[in-house]
């Protein structure tokens, strides 16, 4: 009932918080995760950032503000940990929101659902790859990115996101290869090719 009357709704932080807020007299945060994400998720797009932390803040264990983040246990429902990230990256904390999607990676996968894990690898392979100069393709950060491109495949073989991720890295990383081999010279440089093949299913 509630989530038709929200999306009959035009898209006003405003209109929502204050249906969102006669729900919550009936109904414990819990309860309607999925509520307060999509609602979480209309205050950072509306740039009402510190709405969205108490939000989100209300859905964890643990502390979200503008200024302190701490997460004893991932939430019960995944979907809030990678808004948590989504928020974290969007308000400048990029290594805490990266390690948390990896800490969702690490104890969660399994449980995951495909459309979600969809987004948490894409998500992880953008960051690491936004983070990161044009030509710079260290090995460690970039086996990461290509492990979660692949994943991305895998879990989503008709997506055309994951296949163009994966197949633009791919390019970009066997061109920076081959540059750093013309600048050095094959015998000085210690280049490795083995990332341009599928990894394993281990994603972090």
């Amino acid at each position: 009932m509630w989530a038709r009357r929200l999306a009959g709704c035009r898209k006003s932080v405003d209109v929502w918080q204050t249906l969102i807020a006669v729900q919550a007299m009936v109904v414990a945060p819990h309860e309607h995760a999925h509520t307060l994400v999509k609602f979480a998720a209309l205050c950072r797009a509306k740039g009402r950032m510190r709405l969205c932390a108490r939000t989100l803040g209300e859905l964890i264990d643990g502390t979200l503000s503008e200024g302190d983040f701490e997460l004893r246990a991932l939430p019960h429902e995944p979907i809030v940990a990678h808004a948590v990230a989504k928020y974290l990256w969007a308000s400048g904390r990029r290594p805490q929101a990266k390690e948390l999607l990896r800490r969702l990676l690490r104890e969660r996968e399994a449980e995951l659902e495909r459309p979600l894990l969809l987004k948490v690898v894409l998500a992880l392979g953008r960051w690491n790859e936004s983070e990161r100069e044009p030509h710079d393709r260290a090995d460690a950060l970039a086996a990461e990115t290509l492990r979660c491109y692949a994943a991305a495949t895998r879990h989503g073989p008709h997506e055309y996101k994951a296949w163009h991720a994966w197949a633009l890295f791919n390019f970009e990383l066997a061109a920076a290869l081959e540059a750093r081999l013309g600048e050095r010279g094959a015998a000085d440089a210690p280049v490795s090719y083995t990332h341009l093949t599928l990894p394993t299913k281990r994603i972090v």
